[in-house]
Formats: C-alpha cells, structure tokens, sequence
C-alpha cells in the first residue's frame, strides 16, 4: 500500500479510516511518503507526521521531508530539453480551468500535479529500497490518496485480474480521463503509474512523451500540454500498453478547504458535499464520487444476494472508456422492491454507470441511474 502527499491535508481519522477499510482488508504493508510546509515544523523536530497519521500504523517504510517548493519545480522543468518546446505549444491551448500536468509551473496555481508526480516517484522508491533489503518483490501494488474516505472495505484482489490496472469507476461529466486518486496494479506496471515524474525527465521529447517505437507509443506535445492528469494517465496508459478495468468507486476524496486554512493550497477546495456515513458526517469534494460510494456500498451491505463479479474483455475488445475489465455489482432483481424506485422522476442528468446491473432468472440489465435514485433495500439500511 503506497500513500504520499502532504501530511497535513484532511487525513481522516489520522489515516485509521484507512486502515480498517483499505489496509487491513488487503492485507497490506504500508508505505508513507509524506511531505510538510517549511512553515510547520523543521525534519529536526516535528510531531506533525506521528499526529496525523498515527492510525496508519504499523508503517513498513516510511520518509518524512519538506514539500518541493514552486522554485525548485520550476528549476528542474526548465532544465529538460524538450521544455522551450513545451511552452510553445502550450502558449497556443485553451485548458480546462488552467489545469495541466505542469501545474503549478505552468497553468493553475492553485493546483499540485508536478507535485503529485513527485511524491509518487518518492513514495515508489521507498518501495523498491524495501523490496531490496528483504531480497523479494511484491506481486501487486496499491495506491491512494492520504484525504481518502471510505464508505466500505475495499474489494478483495482476488477479484482484480492481476493483467489490469484497476481504478475506480468516475460518474463525472468531465470523466473523459481516469480516475488517479487511488489504483490497484501488477509490480510490472508501478514503474509506470508511479514513475510519471522519472517519465517527464527521461522520455520527454520535443515530439512528445514517447513511451516505445511504435506511433501509439507516443504522446504528441499537443496533447501532452493541453490534457489535465486524469486524462495524462489514460493516454499514459494506452501509450504504454498497460490495459485497465474499473470498479465501483467505494472510497471518495475528502474535503480540503482545512488544507487551505493550514497554509496549503488544494484543487477546487471550495467544493464540500457533506453526507452522513454511519455514526460521522463525512464530506467529500466530488459529489458524484460520494454519492456513489455510499449508494452501493449500502447495496452491496443490505441487498440479498448482492455481489461483486468480474466481468473481462479477453477477446480484444474494449469496454466503457477503453476498459478491459469492470468489477460489476450485481444484484438479483427480486431484492430490489418496487420497480418505480428506479425510475428518473426530476429532470436532472440521469448517470450512467456500467458497475451495477441487475440481474433475474431471464437476464442481465445494465442499470441506467441517477446518483439519487435508491433501491428499496439501499432506503432501508442506507447510513
């Protein structure tokens, strides 16, 4: 289980959430990566890592150093080859919200991506320098996000076929990307999910990121600086013949604007849905992310006979999104209760979601659903 970030974001229950609902259920070491403003304390004396994230523990490995500053991001851009190339092109392109993968160097301020790719590649080293000392390597790798919540225990690897990379499944409108906040991958691939930032420094030409010799192995410039990072790691993926599945997405970003308040900025931290989770208000920043993390895992806990089932393209096709894989929730139809609790009654933007499907004794129907409607079981034991 590999964490990174800074320390001092919003780390639910100093990372116990984490613990009960993603660690203890795979059964995995730990490793923190962990990073801290210069304002907060000094790697001397500072307490900040032990209060935030006591409930993580035991940790396998773990490093605690200061937050790369935007100088220094600056810096090691400017010092790529291909990096006059990259503003050239990017000085041409509209960006979404000013957001790119050279944010905070290039684009928004306020947001962190080169930073991400950073701590990933440090969370990753920490990693390898483990695998080394006891002489043996991990078969799969884990990723997320120190502010995640979850709604339920993350889904057993069992049921991730280890020949995909698996993430949660995005309802977003603006999904055209990958969900990067939390993975689940083979050792093979971490090299690439975790070494983005490696990536940048030795695979950037003036043409692009060029991940093989075939065309599909390269990302062209104008793509590279135009895309955010969710849509990077799509083209990422694909450029690197690393194909990917989707489950139901159970565990969700919490909010940040106490991020914001401890001196740290944070994408889009004025976003806040709070819901109630069981016996805590908890609050998240996409609120198509918490909706349905707490819609189906109240499925999954209440309906009889729900289940999580496999569901692979092996034949060379693709699925939703380019998917090779989807970890499906089924549920048998005669749990569900009356059929009109399914049905569309506002006028808001129906979702639709490949994940959950229902499922009788004739057939086995996709559900198309808004991220309100609720089966008749979910009503009943719905936190």
């Amino acid at each position: 289980m590999c964490l990174s970030g800074w320390v001092n974001v919003n780390v639910v229950s100093a990372g116990r959430t984490l613990r009960l609902n993603l660690i203890d259920p795979l059964g995995a070491d730990v490793f923190v990566a962990g990073t801290y403003l210069h304002s907060e304390c000094t790697a001397e004396h500072c307490e900040l890592f032990h209060q935030q994230l006591h409930g993580l523990e035991p940790i396998t490995r773990k490093s605690f150093r200061p937050m790369v500053t935007t100088s220094e991001l600056l810096r090691s851009m400017q010092a790529l080859p291909p990096w006059p190339r990259v503003l050239a092109v990017s000085a041409t392109q509209y960006r979404y919200r000013n957001l790119s993968i050279f944010t905070p160097v290039l684009g928004n301020s306020q947001a962190n991506v080169l930073r991400e790719f950073w701590d990933y590649q440090q969370v990753l080293d920490l990693m390898t320098q483990h695998e080394q000392s006891i002489r043996a390597r991990y078969a799969r790798v884990v990723f997320s996000r120190l502010e995640m919540d979850w709604a339920a225990p993350h889904p057993p690897l069992h049921l991730l076929a280890p020949q995909l990379l698996w993430l949660p499944w995005s309802n977003s409108r603006y999904a055209t990307g990958l969900n990067d906040r939390h993975a689940v991958m083979a050792r093979e691939h971490a090299e690439v999910y975790f070494g983005r930032w490696r990536l940048l420094h030795t695979h950037l030409t003036p043409e692009g990121l060029r991940m093989g010799p075939a065309r599909s192995n390269l990302i062209p410039m104008g793509s590279l600086t135009y895309v955010g990072p969710e849509v990077f790691l799509k083209l990422l993926l694909f450029a690197a013949n690393i194909s990917f599945g989707f489950f139901s997405p159970l565990g969700f970003v919490s909010c940040c604007g106490l991020a914001v308040r401890r001196g740290g900025t944070c994408w889009q931290y004025a976003l806040c849905r709070k819901a109630q989770l069981g016996n805590r208000t908890a609050g998240a920043r996409y609120p198509d992310e918490l909706n349905m993390a707490i819609h189906d895992a109240a499925l999954l806990r209440a309906c009889p006979g729900a289940a999580l089932q496999p569901k692979l393209f092996l034949d060379g096709t693709r699925g939703p999104r380019g998917a090779s894989g989807l970890l499906q929730l089924v549920i048998p139809a005669d749990s569900l209760g009356d059929e009109h609790v399914w049905r569309n009654r506002t006028q808001r933007r129906v979702q639709t979601s490949p994940l959950l499907v229902i499922r009788n004794s004739t057939s086995t129907t996709t559900l198309l659903m808004s991220t309100q409607q609720m089966s008749s079981c979910a009503l009943a034991h719905s936190p």
